[in-house]
């Protein structure tokens, strides 16, 4: 995988080694501080992250999903819709690489990544105890079973 993803950058004139870091599994606490040195979180296309996309919104991180067909592919945009934050929502990969470009210049610019940062931790508590995706499917699965 590292060795595809160096290839990648090489032919577009970037150095994998000052771009791509490979990490061994960290400890919670080491995970933490990882997400707290991200820029943007680039959620990945084919199977998104839940855990990790949580994880990242509560560290402040602002997060590029593309948003697919399928269930697994639309994990972190729900979280994101959830919270209110859908700037990182894409919808196609041009608009995916377009938002992702964007998010890692502007966390960079002067003061914007921190407010920016802020703004996300101060939502994320809107992802949590949510049960209303649960409670619809209860209410879909007793009206099923009535019905017959």
């Amino acid at each position: 995988m590292r060795e595809r993803l160096a290839a990648a950058f090489r032919a577009q004139g970037l150095d994998p080694d000052a771009h791509l870091r490979e990490l061994p599994w960290l400890s919670r606490n080491q995970f933490a501080g990882f997400l707290d040195d991200m820029d943007v979180y680039l959620d990945c296309p084919a199977f998104s992250g839940y855990t990790t996309a949580w994880q990242a919104i509560h560290r402040g991180v602002p997060i590029v999903t593309l948003e697919g067909e399928y269930l697994r592919q639309r994990l972190a945009a729900g979280l994101l819709r959830q919270i209110g934050i859908t700037e990182g929502i894409a919808s196609s990969q041009d608009r995916y690489v377009e938002i992702a470009v964007r998010a890692a210049r502007e966390c960079r610019a002067s003061g914007q990544g921190a407010v920016r940062r802020e703004a996300i931790c101060r939502a994320a508590p809107w992802a949590d105890g949510n049960r209303s995706a649960v409670n619809a499917f209860e209410r879909t699965l007793i009206d099923a079973v009535q019905a017959q």
